[in-house]
């Protein structure tokens, strides 16, 4: 789409930010009555062959991630071209409109804050974005309340994820200062980084939520990596990160601060994440590989959920988890049931004609018998298999994990 396709299609009607990655307005959809985009418009510099190879590959990766129309993922409509000159490529990203962003949603909530409860259910929503990105090898680097959209029925959706190299070129143009309180110490050392390191985003996030407060807020990289070791500690010389410039000598040695203290009104499976989240290495398989930070993590937010919901313990969530899978059961049996009727009334059918021949009528009512239970009977069975099994590897998570998640982390 270009320049003239935009203005026909989409009306400006206000300013809604601008920040390190350029403008974004909100604008009518003239061809979809009633829908409003955000638009939001970015420079990306021009190489002798035109747009970076870079550039393309993630506006293609984000074009894809389009196509699941994922719940928690804002939604990208198009990517226009707006001009194009020897230095610099202007773009215009066409994005889902979401009225408000997590941080404005912070700062209406009345006291006391967010219920926990609706924490719990936004935490939950926000993990499973995480977890469909990094499913699709999208890491976002820059998590915080500020890109994080909240719709007016609480639905989380992720957004600026994936654009790093579009916004590299727009934020060296600007003296907008970017946010450190969200990066992961791996960003901030400028050392090798993964998944995880949206993972320590979440983790802040997280405690800002009950805190109403940013969790570390400083002022320059040195000074938040400095805030964020008097929480978690400072490594062993084995444990930093051999390739950066700042060594570990640079910081005195101090021991980790307890989760309590941070977030004292936080129940003990919350902090557990929080625990899991803000624990700094800079080698991933040392704390948790992607696939157990997403599967743990996504586990607990659950956990919570279930646990503020039905007010019981861990023991009696399992129970009531059993008599779920034994409902379904009960329900695949009684389909079974159906369908064995049907073979009866079949048999019954073959009584009336083949009552003249004991010999066909005995063979009829033996096959089709067999062929009924051994049918019906696999079919049941495998069901009901795979549902117990998938349930129950719920339960035994939501039952052990508070007994072996120290246990878990240590290993």
């Amino acid at each position: 789409m270009d320049k003239e396709s935009v203005a026909q299609q989409y009306e400006p009607v206000a300013e809604i930010g601008e920040g390190a990655y350029g403008k974004v307005y909100k604008a009518r959809d003239l061809k979809n009555e009633g829908r409003f985009v955000a638009l939001k418009r970015v420079r990306v510099q021009t190489e002798e062959e035109g747009m970076p190879l870079s550039t393309i590959r993630e506006v293609a990766v984000l074009r894809q991630l389009e196509a699941f129309e994922h719940p928690n993922v804002v939604r990208l409509f198009d990517v226009c071209t707006v001009s194009r000159s020897d230095r610099e490529t202007k773009l215009t990203l066409v994005f889902e409109h979401v009225d408000q962003d997590l941080t404005t949603y912070l700062e209406k909530a009345p006291d006391p804050g967010v219920p926990p409860e609706t924490i719990k259910d936004m935490m939950y929503q926000l993990l499973q974005g995480l977890d469909f990105l990094h499913s699709h090898r999208v890491v976002h680097r820059d998590l915080k309340p500020q890109n994080i959209l909240v719709t007016s029925g609480g639905q989380i959706k992720l957004a600026d994820f994936g654009l790093a190299r579009i916004y590299s070129f727009q934020m060296a143009l600007t003296s907008v200062v970017v946010t450190l309180w969200y990066r992961a110490p791996e960003v901030l050392l400028q050392s090798s980084y993964a998944t995880p390191v949206d993972l320590w985003s979440v983790g802040c996030i997280f405690a800002e939520m009950f805190r109403r407060r940013p969790l570390f807020r400083g002022n320059s990289d040195v000074d938040q990596l400095g805030k964020i070791l008097d929480v978690v500690g400072v490594p062993s010389v084995e444990d930093w990160p051999q390739e950066v410039a700042l060594p570990q000598s640079a910081f005195s040695p101090r021991p980790p601060q307890p989760i309590g203290e941070l977030v004292p009104d936080m129940e003990e499976l919350g902090k557990s994440l929080l625990l899991v989240s803000i624990r700094y290495t800079h080698t991933h398989t040392h704390t948790l590989s992607l696939s157990l930070s997403l599967s743990l993590s996504l586990s607990l937010s659950l956990c919570l959920s279930c646990l503020s919901v039905l007010s019981v313990c861990p023991v009696c969530l399992s129970c009531l988890s059993v008599l779920s899978v034994l409902s379904v059961c009960l329900s695949v049996c009684l389909s079974c049931l159906s369908v064995l009727s049907v073979c009866l009334s079949v048999r019954l059918s073959c009584l009336s004609v083949l009552s003249v021949c004991p010999v066909c009528l005995s063979v009829c009512l033996s096959v089709c018998l067999s062929v009924c239970l051994s049918v019906c009977l696999s079919v049941c069975l495998s069901v009901c298999l795979s549902v117990c099994l998938s349930v129950c590897l719920s339960v035994c998570l939501s039952v052990c994990l508070s007994v072996c998640l120290s246990v878990c982390l240590s290993v």
